[in-house]
């Protein structure tokens, strides 16, 4: 991955936390103190170095002989390129060497993704990047191409469904005025299906308040319900928010009217007994900071995952299995990381009490680096966090607290 910025643009989103160990090492070796906004170009790769050299040996010195995930930097500052390692786990930086840089370098030209459907996948593509490319998500380009059965199966030429593709989203909603507490519903369109959203309301352009979370239809649709809050006075205004992938897409305006709201009934509980078949699992889109998902330590993202399994009433119990079983460092040709893969869990035992899952794990946890940690817990905890019935959530390994054990 290469980034070609004018100073003024370049922005630390655009890389891993770990170039600031690497910026860190140059400052000192330089006796200034520099950032992103003082290099020319900076480029980045993530790479699994086969042992804790990070692929730079120094004569004479013995290095452990384990596989070390972590980042290739290239820093251009004042005429000359410097190449630093830094292991993912930030415990170990190594400036390889410089060379001079190539004179007025210019930025690359690769062509603008194209992400009308149906796709044709080309040769690199995985499919976290056609979905951040094409403004969706992985849920939804497995659930648009259900002949996907395997995410690690794709291929060059193959041809894709691009959930949206070409369609406007839009949000409305009914009724447009009435008092405060009244109860409308939300409409969307021409979002990607199985795509989680969130959803907000506030006032017309400014800020909004996420009120819930929900799960896009097989149709591209959300039909949701809110409630505009009894303390607002009239005559205040308020718009409904949808948002995914950081992009909102933002209802007309309700208009809050003197009165007051009837009472309503309460919604009966779903029926005991129901089956299930399909729930998502979350897994990791390293560096991502937040972009593609909900943003955990380290500036990684959560991304949900679609999978189907034979049908049961304990969908967090099945989705957790999906997810111990895995056993490759990221998942098919999806492109995502999964922080559990060197794990060999089993679920012995979940409770739902007052809206807390409490999960009981047995086995063994390996993790492979500092930023592992906050990976583990989120993966877990948003697993059972995408159900309704649960608002928190507690996790031992082995009768003790997972925290204590990472």
């Amino acid at each position: 991955m290469m980034f070609l910025l004018p100073l003024a643009m370049t922005s630390a989103q655009d890389a891993p936390p770990q170039i600031d160990l690497a910026l860190a090492q140059l400052s000192q070796g330089e006796r200034a103190n520099i950032t992103l906004d003082d290099l020319t170009v900076y480029e980045w790769d993530y790479e699994e170095f086969s042992d804790t050299s990070l692929g730079c040996p120094s004569q004479g010195q013995s290095y452990a002989q384990v596989i070390t995930p972590g980042y290739q930097f290239l820093l251009t500052y004042d005429g000359t390129v410097y190449d630093y390692r830094v292991s993912e786990d930030g415990e170990n930086v190594v400036f390889c060497d410089t060379r001079p840089a190539p004179a007025d370098p210019t930025p690359p030209t690769d062509p603008e993704p194209t992400c009308d459907s149906p796709y044709e996948v080309l040769g690199g593509d995985n499919l976290y990047r056609i979905a951040v490319d094409c403004n969706t998500t992985v849920a939804a380009l497995l659930n648009a191409n259900p002949d996907i059965d395997d995410p690690s199966l794709i291929f060059p030429g193959q041809m894709m469904n691009i959930p949206g593709g070409g369609t406007a989203r839009s949000v409305s909603i009914r009724p447009d005025s009435g008092p405060a507490g009244t109860t409308i519903r939300v409409f969307a369109s021409g979002f990607p299906p199985g795509a989680q959203v969130e959803v907000g309301m506030g006032p017309p352009a400014s800020e909004y308040v996420v009120v819930a979370t929900r799960e896009i239809n097989a149709d591209g649709e959300l039909d949701a319900t809110l409630q505009i809050s009894p303390q607002i006075e009239p005559p205040q205004e308020r718009v409904a928010v949808v948002v995914l992938n950081n992009e909102e897409t933002v209802s007309e305006v309700f208009t809050v009217t003197d009165g007051q709201v009837s009472p309503t009934p309460t919604p009966l509980p779903p029926e005991d007994g129901a089956m299930f078949e399909q729930t998502q699992i979350y897994l990791v889109a390293l560096g991502d900071e937040g972009r593609s998902g909900q943003q955990i330590g380290c500036g990684d993202s959560l991304i949900p995952v679609t999978v189907n399994f034979e049908p049961t009433p304990a969908p967090l119990t099945a989705a957790l299995e999906e997810l111990f079983a895995i056993e490759s460092r990221t998942y098919g040709q999806s492109g995502l990381y999964n922080a559990l893969y060197q794990s060999d869990l089993t679920v012995e035992g979940i409770d739902i009490v007052n809206g807390e899952a409490i999960i009981e794990l047995s086995g063994s946890l390996q993790i492979g680096g500092t930023c592992d940690e906050p990976r583990v817990m989120a993966q877990i905890e948003q697993t059972a966090l995408q159900y309704s019935t649960i608002d928190s959530v507690s996790i031992s390994l082995n009768g003790q607290p997972l925290e204590g054990e990472i």
